[in-house]
C-alpha cells in the first residue's frame, strides 16, 4: 500500500501483509523524524539541542547515501541500533508524566478514571490527512518535536503536536463547550502593557505555565511588543479553520500572539505556500521552557499559535538523552534548502523532491 510518510518527501511503496498495522515502523518513525542518524567520519556526537551552528567543514563530513545505504539504515534500525520515535512503552510513560493522575497505563493503551479505555495504536494505515482526522496516541507523539531553533523551513508535512485525538483532549480538558468552560480562569496578559484578560485551562497547571510564560515575556522587554500586543487570544470554543477537527483553542490551551508580524499557511497562496516568519525565536523558548509548542516549526506553519503540549517537548528531551547515553551521533539537520552542508539523507530527500521523483510519483497516487 501507499503512504504518505509525515516529514518525508516522497510517497514510498510498501507491501500490505497481516501484523504491519501502520507498515514497517522504522519507514514511519525514521524517516518523519527531525533528527536523523547517520554513519560519520567523526566520533563527536553534534547534539540536536541547544546547538547554537551547523557542525563545521573540518569536523565532520557526511557520507552521501544511496538507495542501499538506506536499505543499511534501516535494516540497523530493525536491529535496534537506531532509536525509535515512536514506542509505546516510552510514550505512554512520556504522557503519565506529562498528565499525572489522568489515566493509568494497561497493555496495549490507557483507562481512564471512568472506565474508558483508549489504544495506543488502533492498526489501521493512515496517509497524512487521515492521520490529522483519526490520530491514535501513536500518532499523536510519532513526529519528534524539534527543540532547536530553525534555520530555514521546516520538512515537507513535519507538524509535530498537530495530530491531536480528539477523545484524548477531550477527557484531559473537558467533554463539551461547558466542562471546558467550568475549568477556565481569567489572566491578565502582559500586565505591564496593560493588556487584556484571557481565558486559559486550570487542569495540569496550564493557567500557571502561561502565567510564567508571561513573566519570562515581560522581562524581554518593550522591543518585542509588536510581536505580543495585541494578542490574539486564548479560548475559543471552534474547529480548525477549514476542518471539523477541534481547535487547541477550543480547550482553553493555546495563545496566538498579534496578528500583525504573524505568518500563516492559510493566508499564504494555497497549496505553495512559502514558509515566513518573523517572531524572534526568544520568545518561543520562553513558551518552550514551560511546556508549549510552536506552530512556527510545523510545515502548515502558525507562527502566531503556542499550545500546550508537554509531552511533545518531554519526549524531544528524553530522545536526546537517551542518545548521548548509548553514544549515538546525534545529527541536527540545517533545515536551509540552500545550504549544501544538510546532512545527506536529508539532501537526499530534498533533491528527488525537486527532480524526477514529484514526476513519478504523481503517477502512483
Amino acid at each position: 500500500m501507499f503512504r504518505n510518510q509525515p516529514g518525508f518527501g516522497t510517497r514510498l511503496l510498501f507491501s500490505a501483509s497481516p501484523g504491519l498495522g501502520k507498515g514497517p515502523a522504522i519507514a514511519n518513525r525514521w524517516f518523519g523524524a527531525d533528527y536523523a542518524l547517520a554513519a560519520r567520519e567523526s566520533a563527536d556526537p553534534f547534539e540536536a539541542a541547544g546547538a547554537s551552528a551547523p557542525p563545521s567543514a573540518n569536523k565532520e563530513d557526511y557520507l552521501k547515501i544511496s538507495a542501499s545505504a538506506l536499505c543499511a539504515v534501516c535494516f540497523l534500525a530493525a536491529l535496534g541500533r537506531i532509536p525509535a520515535y515512536a514506542d509505546e512503552k516510552s510514550d505512554l510513560a512520556m504522557l503519565q508524566r506529562a498528565y499525572p493522575g489522568a489515566f493509568e497505563i494497561i497493555p496495549k493503551g490507557i483507562r481512564f478514571p471512568d472506565g474508558a479505555v483508549m489504544a495506543y495504536d488502533d492498526g489501521a494505515a493512515k496517509d497524512f490527512e487521515t492521520l490529522l482526522d483519526q490520530p491514535d496516541l501513536e500518532d499523536m507523539l510519532r513526529q519528534p518535536y524539534p527543540l532547536y531553533e530553525p534555520r530555514g523551513p521546516p520538512l515537507f508535512n513535519a507538524d509535530p503536536g498537530r495530530a491531536r485525538p480528539d477523545a484524548f483532549f477531550r477527557r484531559l480538558y473537558g467533554k463539551d463547550e461547558a466542562e471546558i468552560r467550568s475549568h477556565l480562569r481569567r489572566i491578565q496578559w502582559m500586565p505591564s502593557l496593560g493588556g487584556p484578560w484571557l481565558l486559559i485551562n486550570t487542569r495540569f497547571g496550564v493557567d500557571k505555565k502561561l502565567e510564567a510564560v508571561i513573566a519570562g515575556l515581560e522581562a524581554l522587554g518593550p522591543a518585542y511588543r509588536p510581536c505580543l500586543m495585541p494578542p490574539g487570544g486564548t479560548f475559543n470554543y471552534r474547529p480548525i479553520a477549514g476542518t471539523s477537527r477541534l481547535s487547541a483553542h477550543a480547550f482553553g490551551i493555546a495563545v496566538d500572539l498579534a496578528a500583525g508580524p504573524s505568518h500563516y499557511w492559510q493566508w499564504e497562496a494555497k497549496g505553495a505556500a512559502e514558509y515566513k516568519n518573523a517572531i524572534p525565536y526568544a520568545i518561543v523558548e520562553i513558551f518552550e521552557q514551560h511546556g508549549f509548542i510552536w506552530g512556527g516549526k510545523w510545515y502548515h506553519f502558525d507562527t502566531m499559535h503556542f499550545e500546550y503540549r508537554p509531552e511533545l517537548l518531554l519526549k524531544a528531551r528524553e530522545q536526546i538523552t537517551s542518545n548521548k547515553a548509548r553514544g549515538l551521533p546525534l545529527i541536527r539537520p540545517d533545515l536551509n534548502r540552500g545550504n549544501s552542508r544538510i546532512p545527506c539523507i536529508f539532501r537526499l530527500r530534498l533533491e528527488t523532491r525537486k527532480t524526477q521523483l514529484p514526476a513519478v510519483l504523481e503517477t502512483l497516487r
